[in-house]
């Protein structure tokens, strides 16, 4: 998801994760990035989460039984499902006649998207009315 950005991966720490709101993502001159921003904010809280449902599942749910580890299919299906949740919902955020002023601009959701899904369903350029449709990412 990253990877599409072409940006580097910033050093994760701690700190990092609590304060991820407050992340910024940088041009060579200083000047902040928003869409690279924005994506990183929700790859990283919504990883962060993933990795702790599946820690607490594992840990409550299947009683710490090493057969029971989550196999890599199963937490990349998890993740593209927690990916594809945010892309719709931010798709249907941005519908100005149901949330008016508050609704996400256009314009951000698909400067934050549009490599991704580019990336991911190998279709270059994507339709102008990616927006207005619902979809699915794959891998």
């Amino acid at each position: 998801t990253w990877k599409s950005t072409n940006l580097p991966w910033p050093h994760i720490s701690i700190g990092l994760l609590m304060g991820i709101a407050l992340a910024e993502i940088k041009s060579l001159d200083g000047e902040m990035l928003h869409a690279p921003t924005r994506l990183f904010h929700i790859i990283v809280s919504e990883a962060s989460h993933l990795i702790w449902k599946l820690c607490c599942n594992w840990r409550i749910g299947d009683e710490a039984d090493p057969e029971k580890i989550p196999s890599p299919p199963e937490i990349k299906s998890k993740w593209l499902r927690i990916i594809n949740i945010c892309i719709n919902n931010d798709r249907i955020l941005t519908d100005s006649r149901a949330y008016g002023k508050r609704a996400i601009k256009r314009t951000l959701v698909q400067s934050t998207w549009q490599r991704v899904l580019e990336d991911n369903l190998l279709i270059d350029p994507l339709p102008d009315n990616w927006l207005s449709r619902a979809g699915v990412l794959r891998s």
